[in-house]
């Protein structure tokens, strides 16, 4: 996988931290969930403290679409094996997409 066209890359920088301050960018990104490079932007790019709630909503986003991926890939398993598909399990599967839809609206209403 390539870098996308007309992105430029990135330049690398060195920073000299002491043992206290690596051990704490190390434990703030770690809380964050994200690596320390990814963090370093965020700061950089947003002020003072990191916002995590997009995190948290594009975390929530992506276990809910790969919830939703295992079931299709169960339901078509089963449709393959048996040649049909339950009511109730199309109901599942348009349950679990409402869910990613409202999961979507909130991540917008916070980062918007």
């Amino acid at each position: 996988m390539g870098r996308k066209q007309g992105v430029k890359p990135r330049k690398n920088y060195t920073v000299r931290l002491s043992e206290r301050e690596l051990a704490l960018l190390e434990i703030k990104a770690e809380l964050c969930g994200m690596k320390m490079s990814q963090y370093i932007r965020e700061l950089i790019l947003e002020g003072e403290t990191v916002d995590i709630s997009r995190l948290e909503h594009r975390r929530d986003i992506i276990n809910q679409i790969a919830r939703v991926g295992n079931n299709i890939n169960q339901v078509a398993h089963m449709a393959n094996a048996t040649r049909s598909v339950s009511e109730h399990q199309i109901r599942i599967l348009l349950d679990e997409m409402d869910e990613i839809k409202k999961l979507i609206r909130e991540a917008r209403e916070v980062w918007l």
